[in-house]
Parts: structure tokens; C-alpha cells; sequence
């Protein structure tokens, strides 16, 4: 058995994606918690307005805690219904 053997199927560009995607929610979730709308933060954090938009209406159901984790769930989820 191999050193990496383990690691088949581990995906780094997916994992680096996923990651990145949490910090976008997680930078999200603080802009909500100060007052801003969606399209004022996809402004700030120059992201595109409608990702913003799905990433700011799935986080309002986990207010006040704002779970990056749970967060990026449900948004996964969406992608694959559609």
C-alpha cells in the first residue's frame, strides 16, 4: 500500500473551489449581519449580483448563527436539482 493511496478520489481543485466558496459565504454572512443587501455586497466584494442574491437568501434561513457550512450544503444542494 502506497503513501497516497488514500487520497484517490480526493479532488484538490474541488476541495480548493469549496473552500473559497465557504469564504465568500462566511465574508457574506458579515455583511448581513451589518445591514447590507445583496447588491450592495456583491459591490463591495466585486462578485456577481445573482450569486450573491442565492448565497444572501440561504443564509437568512440560518440567521442569527449564519452556519458557513450548512450554508454551503443547501447551496450545493441546488446545484445538483438543477
Amino acid at each position: 500500500m502506497g503513501l497516497f493511496d488514500e487520497f484517490k478520489g480526493f479532488d484538490v481543485q474541488e476541495e480548493r473551489r469549496n473552500g473559497e466558496e465557504i469564504k465568500l459565504i462566511k465574508l457574506v454572512c458579515k455583511k448581513i449581519i451589518k445591514g447590507h443587501v445583496p447588491e450592495i455586497i456583491a459591490e463591495e466584494l466585486d462578485e456577481d449580483e445573482e450569486h450573491i442574491k442565492r448565497i444572501y437568501d440561504a443564509a437568512l434561513k440560518y440567521a442569527p448563527d449564519y452556519d458557513a457550512d450548512k450554508i454551503f450544503e443547501e447551496l450545493s444542494k441546488e446545484k445538483t436539482v438543477v
